[in-house]
Order: C-alpha cells, then sequence, then structure tokens
C-alpha cells in the first residue's frame, strides 16, 4: 500500500504524517505513480491531485486520512476491479494520446 500527500494537512508536518503513513504499514511515497494507492490532499487544485485524478488513484481528505490513521490501516483496495493498465493505455490510444502522463517502460 503506497500513499502519498499534497499540500500542508493541518497540525501536522510532513514527517509525522509519513510516520503515521509507515504505523498503518503502508508506504510513504513522494511521488504520485500507477502505484501509489492513496493521495492525501489538503486542496484538490494541486498538480498531484490533478495527476491522480487522471490516473485514477484514490484522493482522501485530511479527514478520511485522521481515520484510517486511528483505525491503523488504510482499507484494502481490490486492484482486480480495477481496469488493468492495457486497457486504459488503449482507450489513450484511441483519443490520441500515446502514453499516460509520468509513463515510464519498465
Amino acid at each position: 500500500m503506497k500513499v502519498a500527500i499534497t499540500g500542508t494537512l493541518g497540525g501536522l508536518t510532513r514527517k509525522e504524517a509519513e510516520i503515521l503513513i509507515e504505523r498503518t504499514g503502508a508506504t510513504f511515497s513522494r511521488d504520485v505513480t500507477y502505484d501509489t494507492d492513496y493521495l492525501v490532499a489538503a486542496r484538490l487544485g494541486s498538480l498531484k491531485a490533478k495527476k491522480a485524478q487522471e490516473i485514477g488513484i484514490t484522493i482522501i481528505t485530511q479527514l478520511e486520512f485522521e481515520d484510517y490513521v486511528k483505525n491503523g490501516k488504510f482499507p484494502d483496495l481490490n486492484k482486480n476491479m480495477l481496469p488493468k493498465l492495457s486497457t486504459l493505455m488503449a482507450a489513450r490510444r484511441a483519443r490520441g494520446c500515446a502514453r499516460p502522463p509520468g509513463f515510464r517502460d519498465r
């Protein structure tokens, strides 16, 4: 489980938020990628939030983040319910986009 943060969370430093994320068993991520499961967004207008929306990352508020931390874990996302990357890329190609933003061949 990977969690990224955008913006300033009220009452928490970035390091404190990172520690709270890791206490739940999740991994803190500085960037939003296809591997990111959640983005904690202080505001939706940021570049990270826009990128997360484009690639289908679950965006949560600070209140939701605090609830997940209190419960000791982030809910598991059923990745099998999400479309496969090849399906997403085919749809983007059909719209004239060669690759999703930030996509790298591995």
